[in-house]
């Protein structure tokens, strides 16, 4: 069975660089949301910023596939890309004031720690969304 169509190239294209935007843009807002500069911390070889960060756009995108798996319409998978995206930095913040991030002691355990509740977080949201039979 060929399922290509330009129908569905137009849907993955959307979905795509609609996701690539998105998670741009969660990247640009979560690195103001911090209290460092990730990429100045990475450019500098510390590992903690870089795991922190990567689970963030871990913890975001899974939501995000399941969206694109279950969505009717491409405005839901922006809806829930933004509310996904406020879950992420709500639970952020929560974490941080029970777990200051130690980016100049490059504290890979608390990095590791972030980047675990990120995805975590990120799990719950994508399983969420998948409707029940």
């Amino acid at each position: 069975m060929n399922t290509f169509s330009v129908n569905s190239m137009a849907l993955f294209l959307g979905y795509l660089i609609g996701g690539m935007a998105l998670l741009a843009l969660f990247v640009k807002i979560y690195t103001r949301v911090t209290p460092y500069c990730e990429f100045t911390h990475i450019r500098a070889g510390h590992t903690a910023p870089a795991i922190a960060l990567g689970g963030a756009m871990l913890g975001f995108t899974l939501p995000l596939l399941a969206m694109s798996y279950v969505s009717i319409h491409f405005a839901d998978f922006m809806l829930w890309s933004l509310i996904s995206a406020t879950t992420q930095l709500i639970i952020y913040k929560v974490v941080a004031q029970f777990l200051p991030m130690q980016v100049d002691d490059d504290n890979n355990a608390v990095a590791i720690t972030y980047a675990f509740v990120s995805v975590c977080t990120g799990l719950i949201n994508a399983f969420s969304l998948i409707p029940r039979a």
